[in-house]
């Protein structure tokens, strides 16, 4: 699947191109901001951890499951029809992002780690994997590079993805693209 984010003057658009020519997507104009760094970090989780049943999957419809449209997931009871992966991977990703955001100092392991299960421990018996310090790593640099990418683009501008990815590799970025991706993080004022 083809994921394309592109900024116009309206806002970010999200357009995917599925595998078999279908297409589903979104515009926001009032939550461009969180969509994009939201959607952006799910890349980035699902890529590295391997991920094929949570946000991305589901849309590209992978495993000869049917594909969901951008717009399911704001149902207000989609979720309860999201896969256990699907549902771990929220968990992730908004723990990731939120820490992030909250925080200057550097992702550990072993934090994200004992905070996810505190925050699952009422989830339906799901267990979240075990995030080592070099996949918590590899997502904050893929996201990072992604996020810093889609900032710089002119209006107009695009960015072009795959899902699944064809590498598992983390991207090498340069402190420049992590200044410009962290200029462009909205944080929390203190």
């Amino acid at each position: 699947m083809r994921i394309r984010f592109s900024k116009s003057r309206h806002g970010p658009v999200l357009v995917c191109t599925r595998d078999d020519g279908s297409v589903t997507g979104m515009k926001s104009e009032r939550h461009g901001g969180f969509f994009v760094r939201h959607d952006l970090m799910h890349y980035a989780v699902e890529t590295v951890l391997g991920i094929r049943e949570a946000f991305w999957g589901l849309v590209a419809g992978l495993d000869d499951r049917p594909s969901w449209s951008i717009e399911a997931f704001n149902v207000p009871s989609a979720s309860k029809g999201l896969p256990s992966e699907a549902v771990i991977t929220e968990f992730i990703v908004g723990l990731i992002d939120q820490a992030a955001i909250f925080s200057d100092k550097p992702l550990v392991a072993d934090d994200v780690n004992r905070d996810l299960q505190q925050a699952m421990s009422n989830s339906q018996n799901l267990a979240p994997p075990a995030i080592s310090q070099r996949q918590l790593d590899q997502i904050m640099q893929r996201f990072m590079d992604l996020y810093a990418h889609f900032q710089s683009l002119p209006e107009g501008g695009h960015l072009d993805l795959e899902f699944p990815s064809a590498t598992g590799e983390a991207i090498e970025i340069s402190d420049g693209a992590r200044e410009t991706a962290n200029r462009g993080w909205p944080r929390a004022r203190r």
